[in-house]
């Protein structure tokens, strides 16, 4: 028997307070929260309020009248019973957001000098670099300090290959075998604060649209997941005290491979000179011998350098303008490294109907993470920038440090009763 469904939906992602919470509480004239990097020999406690002014404190942006959020869904699979009550299912499943919300930390940077689709600033590593007060004068708002703001501009488009194999329960054993391999794209995939995910870039350049494009935040390209239950056979209910021991029996497991989720390469410092209260630059990426595809190397437990730093570079400037560019390594260019898990669990159900037709003793077994594999989690912050601002690579750039994304195995035991 085949069967076959498709689907087609548009919905309204209403613009709720959340979105705006976050830019509220921090912000001018709700908090006065600002900085002051020199204050006066003495001035500090008493002095420290007085010395801040519009310049160091932090303000909020909303557009007045925004445009309307919405998600279009579609979906279509095909569905074939096999023999022996196996069920395969293939099918694409996709969406696209429009006027999202794009949420940035600071808006209020050093403007670029824009030239054939490149971002070029003074940058502090130049030769011609302006004033401090000319500097200033080129941000977005020279009067006053940092800006968090939220536009109804970002947009996501989402594509997937998701398929499936399952039995039913039949002839002891329940069965399933999923396969999804699937792609998200958007210009920022925070929300309510500009770092909602760890891997998040808080301050997502407004001036450079196209540079914010990449692969989703919380993407994960390929998952593999197998799950089975089987009862494991008996014996005789007439032999002696062996039915009490050893029917009753059930195994269980969950088995999930995945591809890492992505990360940004960054520069740490202000090597742009953007004076914005939440600085950054990629660095240039180098398409040499090993650089193709995910620039990553092979990790132990005695060398944890994931990322290939030889695959990028810091930034030249141009000798002749003093004019540095914003680094060609994009937003997400990194994925992270995998996962592999495999959980298993003995139980044992054992009825005792003199007592009640639903009595159940049960014993349980539980082994998370059985082969121990290390699971790496992606590079913190700190190991996300490969170069500091003066073009000096970091030690700690492209290295996995602790936590991993799992634990260890561990095992447990448990005896409930159910009745």
């Amino acid at each position: 028997m085949t069967s076959v469904h498709a689907a087609y939906g548009i919905y309204d992602a209403q613009q709720l307070n959340y979105l705006y919470e976050g830019l509220s509480i921090f912000t001018a004239p709700y908090l006065e929260l600002g900085n002051n990097a020199a204050p006066g020999v003495g001035s500090f406690p008493k002095g420290g309020y007085p010395s801040l002014s519009a310049s160091g404190l932090r303000y909020a942006y909303a557009p007045n009248n925004s445009s309307r959020s919405y998600v279009q869904q579609y979906s279509a699979n095909v569905q074939q019973q096999l023999p022996y009550d196996f069920v395969v299912q293939v099918g694409y499943a996709g969406s696209r957001g429009t006027h999202l919300p794009y949420r940035v930390d600071d808006v209020n940077t050093v403007q670029p000098i824009v030239n054939n689709g490149s971002y070029l600033f003074y940058g502090p590593n130049g030769t011609a670099s302006p004033t401090a007060a000319a500097l200033k004068a080129a941000m977005l708002n020279p009067n006053i300090g940092q800006i968090s703001a939220v536009f109804m501009t970002g947009y996501s488009h989402y594509n997937s290959l998701q398929t499936s194999l399952s039995k039913n329960f039949s002839h002891r054993t329940q069965f399933q075998l999923s396969y999804t391999w699937s792609k998200s794209m958007d210009d920022g995939s925070s929300s309510t604060f500009g770092d909602t995910f760890a891997n998040s870039v808080s301050s997502l350049p407004l001036w450079a649209p196209i540079r914010r494009r990449g692969i989703s935040d919380f993407n994960v390209p390929q998952n593999l997941v197998l799950n089975y239950i089987v009862d494991l056979p008996g014996v005789r209910k007439d032999i002696p005290i062996a039915p009490f021991l050893l029917n009753g029996w059930q195994w269980t497991g969950i088995f999930q491979r995945s591809v890492g989720e992505p990360f940004t390469p960054l520069i740490s410092g202000d090597p742009l000179n953007l004076h914005s209260n939440d600085v950054f630059d990629f660095p240039d990426r180098i398409n040499g011998t090993g650089c193709s595809g995910n620039p990553v190397k092979s990790v132990s437990r005695f060398n944890r350098q994931y990322v290939n730093v030889s695959c990028f570079a810091f930034p030249a400037f141009d000798p002749v303008t003093g004019l540095t560019h914003l680094g060609t390594a994009g937003r997400n260019s990194i994925l992270g490294p995998s996962l592999t898990d495999f959980d298993t669990s003995l139980i044992k159900n054992t009825r005792i109907p003199k007592i009640s037709e639903a009595f159940n003793l049960q014993f349980r077994a539980e082994l998370f993470n059985l082969f121990n594999h290390v699971n790496y989690a992606t590079p913190p912050k700190a190991g996300t920038q490969l170069f500091n601002g003066s073009g000096a690579a970091l030690a700690s750039g492209g290295v996995l440090v602790g936590p991993t994304a799992s634990s260890s195995r561990q095992t447990q035991f448990a005896l409930k009763v159910m009745f």
